[in-house]
């Protein structure tokens, strides 16, 4: 709090003893918004003042508020949109034909235009930026324009992968996912659960945990959470198609991967969810799994992991390769 506020009735800077909390209103675009702000009393003419920044952060939340009751995108949508295409503000700004400095605005809280938003939220899918970049190919620098289409044509391979590996991963029997069809979904929050819970997340500690709490839920319940059918291999049970299952999240946006030294000549893999955790995807017995999973065995190594794995029958019992049975979380052992 601070020692003075100048009051602008008063003309004058006044001594300031206690703040209180009371509702501000906002008019956005013919709509009453009302939000608590922390505002001053003038010892002298008792009017209440907020300091400048206090109404700025009240603003930008009734931004969101009017962006949550009309469906429009958020700041950081549009970020992510912009970088789905792997361009400056200025670049995307140029793309769509607006202003320079109208994406910087729209970034850092200004509420878009409603044309603007239609626009934002058509070109989410690429189909629709091939149209957009398209029809106003003219009116972009042909640097922006290939830099564009190059990003199109990957996505499109993604695409492809990312459709044929999930058309895979659904077409395996369900006594490999768990009674449960293959949710990639659910399995981008799980990871963003994890990595919000642990400090530094191993994409192998990453795999075990999964294997854990897939196995453990369907034990509790006798269906799977995410239905990820694993497979045997050296370092123990591990997604069927990992490494597509994280190429695909990674080239979405929903995750980072970070090489890190972890001693000398040692290298790990690091994983970190991008979005935020939405609970709303889980019931209660759900949440209570990957709660009770990251308290038994969330803080061991990569290393203790898979010394774990490799105690349980689901390993023991099956072969390099092959994809294991769910039936064998009745014998897990470890939680």
């Amino acid at each position: 709090m601070p020692e003075t506020i100048f009051c602008h009735d008063c003309l004058d800077y006044k001594k300031i003893n206690n703040s209180i909390k009371d509702d501000e209103t906002f008019e956005i675009k013919g709509e009453t918004i009302s939000l608590p702000l922390e505002k001053y009393v003038c010892p002298d003419c008792e009017i209440e003042i907020i300091e400048e920044e206090e109404y700025d952060r009240g603003l930008l939340k009734a931004f969101n508020e009017y962006r949550k009751k009309n469906n429009m995108l958020f700041p950081h949508e549009i970020r992510e949109i912009r970088e789905k295409y792997n361009l400056s503000q200025r670049a995307f700004s140029r793309v769509l034909n607006w202003g320079e400095t109208t994406i910087n605005r729209y970034e850092n809280g200004v509420l878009q235009d409603p044309a603007h938003d239609e626009v934002l939220a058509f070109i989410k899918n690429p189909k629709n930026m091939q149209y957009l970049l398209e029809k106003n190919k003219t009116k972009i620098p042909s640097k922006d324009y290939n830099k564009v289409k190059k990003v199109l044509k990957e996505l499109q391979e993604m695409d492809s992968l990312a459709v044929a590996y999930l058309d895979k991963l659904r077409s395996i029997d369900s006594r490999y996912t768990g009674n449960k069809m293959f949710d990639i979904e659910k399995i981008t929050h799980v990871i963003t659960f994890l990595s919000d819970n642990v400090k530094e997340l191993y994409k192998t500690k990453l795999l075990k945990l999964l294997w854990f709490i897939e196995f453990y839920n369907f034990k509790k319940t006798s269906v799977s959470i995410c239905g990820i059918p694993f497979v045997h291999l050296d370092l123990g049970p591990v997604p069927e198609g990992y490494e597509t299952l994280l190429t695909v999240l990674e080239d979405e946006r929903k995750i980072s991967k970070k090489t890190k030294c972890i001693a000398e000549e040692n290298i790990g893999e690091t994983i970190k969810g991008l979005i935020s955790f939405d609970k709303s995807l889980f019931s209660n017995s759900e949440i209570e799994t990957l709660e009770y999973v990251l308290v038994q065995i969330g803080h061991y190594s990569s290393t203790g992991l898979v010394e774990l794995t490799h105690k349980e029958k689901a390993y023991l019992e099956t072969n390099y390769q092959e994809l294991i049975p769910y039936e064998y979380a009745e014998t897990m052992g470890t939680i």
